[in-house]
């Protein structure tokens, strides 16, 4: 679908604390072609607008006014109404990025953001919707392994150097199309960030690159590129990508946006949380919780980022019950993370003081 035909009529609810900057994403909403739904400052508003207005979006900062957690309003929207969820953040500390990951919003976008990201964002969200949940082909979703597809060789270096210092392995690199066919049939990479214009040597630019490897593998799909235009979005839409990143950029936004994009490979809810105990540990009660431990559930089970339901209830629940019940059933309160983070460090990110106070000794 074009952009213009995806916009049309399409309403997005911005739940912002600023003032100013939320009546500037409104003008930017409107000159894409949105129609801005209505404006919400505090968490406890989210949910009433969202039911009031049922916008097609949501734009939502991580903290709203009064200390309100965007995250956790954004992820009661998203469960009641089945609305997608763009998070903006001006926070990049290792807790806000850690939870915002977890929620698995449409994207994520660090503060000062771009406008064509912001607008590439939008386009996917919305988009994406009509992609449906078709399994990958063949996937190696245990690895963070980049392959970087960019004609430009002081760039795919910079790239390459930066990917590494943040702990993505970047297994090739490749200067135009054919070579990057050829070294993803071999080296079978979890990630592929590819330029679009990459020369006319090759005759494929890298969204004709994503489509013909499309055919063989399925990776995650991030491209990278100086300029979007709507003509750019409805042909990139059809290789699905997982995200459009716009030079320039700095390290913060690309480690997030990259962990966010893997993230969405790796932990499908059906693979890593069938029981759905993560899921009650960050949106049921205690008595649900009680009910999938005693179907079997193990209480230490780990996340793929190393995570215990402890540490998502402390991060995400607001009843203190819930946590005791966790407790209760012999959940390792001194466990860590792959962040070295336990549920009492979780916690100091919860809005509601009674969680902490609940994992005390």
């Amino acid at each position: 679908m074009s952009e213009q035909e995806l916009v049309r009529k399409k309403r997005i609810l911005v739940a912002e604390p600023d003032e100013r900057i939320a009546l500037d994403l409104g003008r930017r909403l409107e000159r894409f072609g949105y129609e801005l739904a209505g404006l919400v400052a505090y968490a406890e508003g989210v949910l009433y607008k969202a039911r009031e207005l049922r916008p097609d979006l949501i734009l939502s900062e991580a903290r709203l006014a009064g200390g309100g957690d965007g995250i956790r309003a954004a992820d009661e929207v998203r469960d009641a109404l089945g609305i997608p969820v763009i998070l903006l953040s001006s926070f990049s500390d290792s807790a806000t990025l850690d939870r915002a990951i977890a929620f698995g919003p449409s994207a994520l976008l660090l503060k000062p953001f771009k406008e064509g990201d912001l607008r590439s964002s939008l386009f996917l969200a919305l988009e994406s919707r009509s992609w449906g949940s078709a399994a990958s082909q063949e996937s190696d979703v245990e690895t963070n392994e980049v392959l970087i597809v960019e004609d430009e060789k002081i760039i795919a270096l910079d790239l390459q150097r930066r990917l590494e210092r943040l702990g993505f392995p970047v297994v090739g690199i490749a200067a135009d199309s054919w070579e990057a066919l050829s070294m993803a049939r071999r080296l079978r990479p979890s990630l592929v960030i590819t330029g679009i214009d990459l020369g006319s040597g090759s005759g494929l630019d890298g969204i004709d690159c994503a489509l013909e490897m499309g055919k063989f593998l399925a990776p995650a799909l991030a491209y990278l590129t100086s300029y979007i235009d709507g003509k750019t979005l409805g042909r990139a839409a059809l290789t699905r990508p997982s995200d459009f990143i716009c030079k320039p950029f700095n390290e913060r936004e690309l480690i997030a946006r990259l962990r966010l994009v893997l993230s969405k490979r790796k932990t499908g809810r059906a693979v890593w949380d069938a029981s759905g105990l993560y899921q009650a540990c960050r949106n049921g009660g205690p008595g649900e919780v009680r009910e999938i431990l005693r179907a079997g559930a193990e209480v230490d089970q780990r996340s793929p980022s190393g995570k215990t339901p402890l540490m998502h209830a402390a991060a995400f629940s607001s009843d203190p019950e819930l946590v005791r019940v966790l407790l209760a059933a012999g959940a390792d309160l001194n466990a860590v993370d792959q962040g070295g983070r336990s549920a009492l460090v979780h916690a100091l990110s919860n809005p509601h003081p009674a969680i902490a106070a609940a994992l005390q000794p």
